[in-house]
């Protein structure tokens, strides 16, 4: 049976199922700030992000039911930009890569972005797995860089060139 999967932009009617997501322990406890955020202070950030031109929110669904999202920032304007992502806890598996691959054909083939750039939490080997799994090359490594619960985490830096993808993304 074939799945029908698509990605396609974030919308009010997403909000609280992604807020469901991002305040999940699974998914907060691999972000930058893993506090629960309030559904006020999640629509201020759609608002931000939806008004802003550099930045897309996009919605993987795999047979109409979303599974996961992405955002995709422009940093500057030599078209390089910021992506972060997570599934929806307890999607199918593969769905992670699924998403970052649709999300980078978006990204360099439709945006005509000339960089991706992502930064993962040291511990977070998930995340590590499927940019290595997708070509990005581990750029840099800021030691000790973030402080979180007593410790001190590494910040792993990763890139991916639209020419890097161009000669993969027939193999992907």
């Amino acid at each position: 049976m074939s799945v029908d999967t698509v990605l396609r932009p974030l919308t009010y009617a997403d909000l609280e199922l992604v807020l469901s997501w991002r305040n999940s322990f699974e998914v907060r406890s691999c972000m930058f700030s893993n506090v629960e955020i309030t559904l006020e202070e999640h629509l201020e950030w759609f608002e931000q992000s939806s008004n802003n031109p550099n930045t897309h929110l996009m919605v993987i669904e795999r047979d109409r039911r979303a599974s996961g999202c992405v955002n995709i920032t422009q940093v500057s304007d030599g078209k390089i930009s910021d992506w972060s992502f997570h599934t929806a806890p307890g999607s199918e598996k593969g769905t992670g890569y699924l998403l970052c691959k649709l999300a980078m054909n978006y990204a360099f083939g439709i945006l005509g972005m000339r960089k991706l750039n992502a930064q993962v939490l040291g511990f977070n080997e998930k995340s590590i797995a499927i940019h290595e799994k997708l070509g990005f090359r581990q750029e840099g490594l800021l030691r000790d860089n973030f402080y979180r619960d007593g410790k001190y985490i590494d910040v792993l830096l990763f890139g991916m060139t639209e020419s890097d993808w161009r000669a993969r993304h027939e193999h992907l």
